[in-house]
């Protein structure tokens, strides 16, 4: 049953991507290797999924508390996508076409909806990360300093405003999401997207609206938020991620390893995240839950520590990036000057 709901799906996939009846097939795989990872990777969903965490979103204080440091993981998400966009398609000029047709409308299709999705006011769209924000400030968080951290993220090295803006706790996390962007291959990297993301997500959020009433109209929009997931991701964005991973990965052996690492390190830092929320909402351990006994992983405090060692930038971090932004300054100055000299003779 599970297999023919998949074929079901991968169709529908490749219904979309027909054009007058001429197109490829898609380039799936048997299955077989996919299959295979996924098995691998069952019993760490699994762990993730009976995680102690989702009993804690009981009441409003707790929900508030858990949205505080999870709209971090909204905007990392955006980031990775993003990233396999730019692999994936030409988003520059001079614009030339990139190899993979199907590949190419597929991570477009994904971006569409995350990035300009259905807001819950008829006829609007936002991101899901703008999205998350609103539902914030509906329910009365402070959002200031995420609006600071996106306008300094325009100016400022992404290090420093993650050290200077995002909670201790989420920062692990971020980083090592952008280590991954930076270090990995393209299908690697599809992985990690795919079984970090948009494969366990709807299942992560349905529990959540499970565990909380939230009939509230000032919950809405963060009801919205999480069913608007639940139902894009697990309709439509995972089976199009599965597909891409597949396309990438072939037949390949090798990359099939490397997708089953970086798959399994997404979660292993999902969990990782999980764990900081639950501390973050006061229980440090839950009588009867074994203890997370990870691969291979560092622990948060472990992870980069020329990275993460500070919460706040030394007095000479600070002089550095007075002097880069005095830097650009001066060279759109310049360029403005020269323009100006040029209009005049």
């Amino acid at each position: 049953m599970k297999n023919e709901a998949w074929q079901a799906m991968r169709d529908k996939v490749q219904e979309e991507l027909d054009i007058k009846g001429g197109a490829e097939r898609v380039g799936f795989t048997d299955g077989e290797y996919f299959n295979t990872v996924a098995n691998n990777l069952y019993p760490l969903k699994q762990r993730l999924l009976k995680h102690p965490v989702y009993k804690l979103i009981k009441d409003e204080e707790s929900l508030k508390k858990f949205a505080e440091l999870h709209v971090w993981s909204v905007w990392d998400f955006q980031c990775l996508l993003k990233a396999l966009q730019v692999r994936l398609t030409c988003i520059g000029a001079p614009w030339t076409p990139t190899p993979d047709r199907q590949g190419r409308r597929l991570i477009n299709e994904i971006v569409l909806d995350e990035e300009t999705g259905r807001h819950w006011r008829d006829g609007e769209y936002a991101s899901h990360f703008e999205l998350y924000v609103e539902a914030m400030e509906a329910i009365g968080l402070d959002t200031t300093q995420i609006h600071k951290f996106i306008s300094d993220v325009k100016e400022f090295p992404i290090r420093q405003c993650v050290v200077n803006n995002v909670p201790l706790p989420v920062q692990p996390f971020i980083q090592h999401t952008f280590e991954k962007i930076k270090q990995e291959e393209t299908s690697a990297l599809m992985a990690g997207f795919t079984f970090g993301r948009e494969d366990i997500i709807p299942d992560m959020f349905r529990k959540i609206v499970e565990q909380i009433e939230m009939d509230d109209e000032r919950f809405a929009p963060l009801k919205f938020y999480f069913m608007e997931h639940v139902e894009v991701d697990g309709e439509r964005h995972a089976p199009m991620a599965k597909a891409l991973i597949e396309r990438l990965c072939g037949n390949d052996e090798k990359k099939w390893k490397e997708a089953e690492r970086v798959g399994r390190e997404c979660l292993e830092w999902r969990i990782t995240l999980w764990d900081a929320i639950q501390r973050h909402l006061g229980v440090a351990h839950l009588p009867g839950v074994q203890e997370d006994t990870r691969s291979n992983m560092k622990q948060p405090g472990q992870v980069a520590k020329d990275f993460y060692s500070v919460k706040q930038p030394s007095k000479l971090d600070q002089l550095v990036a007075t002097e880069e932004r005095l830097s650009r300054l001066e060279n759109k100055f310049d360029k403005l000057l020269d323009k100006l000299n040029a209009d005049l003779t």
